[in-house]
């Protein structure tokens, strides 16, 4: 809302002249007249946008693609913080696999393509283009997963399709890597507890067993009968409930909301 109020306390960043001058033509219209405005760039504005733009015919255009590209900065930027909040969480609840093999992941994907996308929109803001006409950057992001490795058209820089082809490769290994090591590492580490709590409790059955009583009527003979009964020893409890399955689909349940839900977030801002 800020960026969108009609002030100028710096005034003009362009400089009437004359016609005879090879300047741009701004045309301006009012409830009168028409006249035609020739003025030339004297130096680059110090925040926001030059008011000349106001007077342009092209102004929706330009300010809609202006508006467009600062909701997906700060809309990257708003997502990322979020991925960053689920690290604290990792770390609050000492969980480094989850650091490994989803934080790390999911920071992978985001910023090999929606950061990417926030590096071109700057770039191309920060690049003089001939005549004003740089690369459309929403071609060049469908470009990306379309045509991996094809050279664009107006390039942004050098080397940009290998660059693109490594960042695409890059998002599609971290998707597999957020989907299956976690839910195997729990499998292995719920069976190896398993093994571990079955061998000490055959090492405390073995330790507690009590010498032959003759006297059946005798206390220590009731005491040391009886594995199972009320009376006799502790069994051992239950082990909370563990499934493969649950956790596999509870992973892929986040793994597409994750993706599918940086994409369509992203896409909102287009």
């Amino acid at each position: 809302w800020v960026l969108d109020c009609g002030v100028h306390p710096w005034g003009l960043a362009r400089e009437k002249e004359e016609a005879k001058h090879e300047t741009k033509t701004i045309t301006k219209r009012n409830l009168r007249n028409t006249y035609t405005l020739h003025a030339q760039q004297v130096g680059t504005y110090p925040w926001g946008i030059d008011p000349i733009w106001h007077h342009t015919s092209n102004k929706i255009g330009f300010f809609n693609s202006y508006k467009m590209k600062m909701s997906i900065i700060f809309g990257v930027a708003h997502m990322f913080l979020g991925i960053c909040c689920s690290l604290v969480n990792h770390l609050e609840f000492k969980k480094p696999i989850n650091i490994i093999f989803e934080f790390i992941p999911e920071v992978i994907f985001f910023l090999c393509i929606f950061g990417y996308l926030v590096f071109m929109i700057i770039l191309k803001w920060a690049t003089p283009w001939p005549g004003g006409h740089g690369p459309m950057l929403l071609n060049v992001l469908i470009d990306m997963f379309m045509s991996p490795g094809k050279e664009p058209d107006i390039p942004l820089y050098a080397g940009q399709a290998t660059v693109q082809l490594g960042l695409l490769a890059a998002a599609f290994l971290s998707v597999p890597m957020l989907l299956f090591p976690i839910p195997i590492i729990g499998y292995y580490k719920h069976r190896a507890a398993q093994r571990s709590a079955g061998a000490s409790n055959y090492t405390m059955m073995g330790a507690d067993a009590a010498p032959h009583n003759p006297n059946p009527l005798s206390p220590a003979s009731g005491q040391a009968g009886g594995g199972g009964g009320p009376h006799g020893a502790p069994g051992v409890e239950d082990e909370e409930e563990y499934s493969f399955t649950d956790e596999f689909v509870h992973q892929t349940i986040h793994t597409i909301e994750f993706v599918l839900g940086s994409i369509s977030n992203t896409a909102s801002y287009l």
